[in-house]
């Protein structure tokens, strides 16, 4: 949960399927660690994104334009291709 700052975690979950839950990125090598995770993350509110293997957990860290902030699950999607895939359209 290094995503998301703490007073979020208590105050902005949402029932599945609102148009205001917020997504949290994971990343992982560990498939059943990454749903236990997942399942986690969903009880809290949350919708998932799934951006791959541990490796890829650097485009959600400090200073990175999806650390911290409020997207949902599509717009979360959209911010992690453009800074793992810059030249993408």
């Amino acid at each position: 949960l290094n995503a998301i700052e703490a007073p979020a975690i208590e105050q902005e979950g949402r029932l599945p399927n609102s148009s205001e839950r917020r997504a949290h990125p994971i990343a992982g090598d560990d498939p059943a660690a990454k749903q236990l995770v997942a399942d986690l993350l969903n009880q809290f509110g949350f919708d998932v994104v799934d951006a791959g293997p541990l490796a890829e957990g650097r485009w959600f860290q400090k200073r990175t334009p999806a650390y911290c902030v409020p997207f949902n699950a599509k717009d979360l999607r959209l911010a992690l291709g453009r800074v793992a895939h810059p030249f993408r359209k």
